[in-house]
């Protein structure tokens, strides 16, 4: 556990309910502090297992028809396995 320094707790307290941004000084890297409660909820919605076959398909599907190769139906008839 991290115990926070007084100036990490003004800025939580100045923030409300929005987040706090953190920038480390070495690396410049920005981290963002946000309240337990929030963070419990954000991991309950995000799903970061790997895709599946069917989402990895859907995904090349969708990409196809942005660029429009909506009627690709030769291609369509080549086995996956050739």
């Amino acid at each position: 556990m991290i115990v926070l320094t007084d100036e990490q707790l003004n800025a939580i307290q100045q923030s409300g309910d929005s987040q706090v941004r953190l920038t480390d000084p070495e690396t410049h890297r920005q981290f963002v502090l946000v309240k337990a409660a929030v963070f419990d909820r954000l991991q309950e919605i995000y799903d970061d297992s790997p895709w599946t076959d069917d989402e990895r398909e859907l995904l090349a599907w969708d990409a196809g028809k942005i660029i429009g190769w909506e009627e690709m139906d030769e291609y369509d008839r080549y086995s996956e396995e050739t």
